[in-house]
This record gives C-alpha cells, structure tokens and sequence, in this order.
C-alpha cells in the first residue's frame, strides 16, 4: 500500500502548487502593468487553467486517500 500513500502525498503537493501558481497568474493578470490584451488574457486562461489542474489533483489525492484507507482497514472479526 505504499505506492498509494505516495500518490495520494504527490497528488496533493502538486494539486496546491497549481493552485497558487493559478493565483499568482491571476494576479499578474489583473496587474495594470500587464495592460496588454494579449498578455493579460493569457495570464488569465493559464490561471483559470492550473486553478482547475490543482482542483482535479486534489480531487484524486482525496480518492487515493480514501481507498487507502479503504484497503488498510482490517476485515471485520466473526
């Protein structure tokens, strides 16, 4: 079961990362610095984009948590 509890830690380090790399581009996005369309409305998708990418990560590091916990659990004594 080892390689679940590694996933499952992977999953929901990546998944954070993409989330505040998402909100740092949002960030520079709305930035008056970056008053380019062109610039600005990429940094918005790529936002918007590894937001979403850290929510599925997440997502999946919360289901390879529960099946770990799942087939950890030991069979009922009878």
């Amino acid at each position: 079961m080892e390689h679940r509890i590694e996933l499952r830690h992977w999953l929901f380090g990546l998944g954070i990362a993409a989330i505040v790399l998402g909100a740092v581009a949002s960030v520079l996005a709305a930035d008056p610095a970056h008053e380019g369309f062109a610039t600005a409305g990429v940094l918005s998708v790529a936002g918007g984009l590894c937001a979403g990418f850290g929510a599925l990560c997440l997502l999946a590091g919360t289901v390879a948590w529960a099946v770990a916990i799942e087939v950890d659990d030991p069979p009922p004594a009878g």
